[in-house]
């Protein structure tokens, strides 16, 4: 097998937590493998960074099978490039080349910062929850999370606004994304919220499958830089 490929497989098995045996230049991402919407973005940028390629949509759209990954690669990558890789040495083709994304959920209820924080845990994300402004900004500054979800009204402790939180993580980090998470939709405060650098919001009860989009879509923009779709 050539190195293009073992590279792939072993990315591909380290981001799905699978036994690199397992993966196969056959096997499909989705039925075979059983990667999710999210584990296909952090995939796709895991390879344009291992590989210095930048990977189009259009593309992904057509890469059912980790062998559509390499034919792609094999064909899109420069001759000199190829040829280096060749020369490295196994040790350093090996390396875990996918970023951790950390994940800090906010809320008073303990039953929604309970169940998000396993549900992000259980994909793969380092999570972490606070049930209070003051208990947010405190994992903040320890852990600078990627991605945060803030619920816009919070009953305990001094900080009880949502967006007063807001400001104090865009102060501390201003490309942390922060997505507001409100049970009644107050225009002025979203509106607020958005001037402030919130990059999205979600409405409570959670959608859980509009919650990946708007959560995957952050993870692109917090891995690759790119915030055209946001603050």
């Amino acid at each position: 097998m050539d190195d293009i490929a073992e590279k792939v497989r072993r990315i591909v098995a380290d981001l799905l937590k699978l036994p690199i045996e397992e993966v196969k230049l056959e096997s499909r991402f989705v039925k075979d493998l059983g990667a999710e919407s999210l584990d296909t973005v952090e995939l796709v940028i895991a390879l344009e960074e291992a590989f210095g390629r930048e990977i189009s949509d259009e593309a992904v759209e057509r890469m059912h099978k980790v062998g559509d990954v390499v034919k792609f690669l094999q064909k899109n990558l420069p001759e000199s490039q190829i040829q280096q890789m060749g020369n490295r040495p196994m040790e350093e083709k090996s390396k875990k080349e996918v970023k951790q994304i950390k994940l800090l959920c906010v809320d008073d209820e303990a039953e929604i910062i309970e169940f998000l924080g396993d549900y992000f845990s259980d994909k793969g994300y380092e999570s972490y929850t606070a049930d209070s402004g003051e208990k947010a900004l405190e994992i903040l500054r320890e852990y600078n999370p990627n991605i945060v979800l803030l619920d816009v009204r919070l009953s305990s402790g001094g900080m009880r606004d949502g967006v007063q939180v807001l400001q104090e993580i865009k102060k501390y980090n201003p490309e942390i994304k922060v997505i507001m998470v409100t049970a009644v939709v107050d225009q002025p405060v979203i509106d607020k919220a958005k001037e402030l650098g919130a990059s999205d919001y979600i409405t409570k009860p959670l959608n859980l499958e509009y919650l990946d989009t708007v959560v995957m879509e952050k993870i692109q923009e917090a891995l690759t830089g790119d915030s055209k779709k946001g603050g």
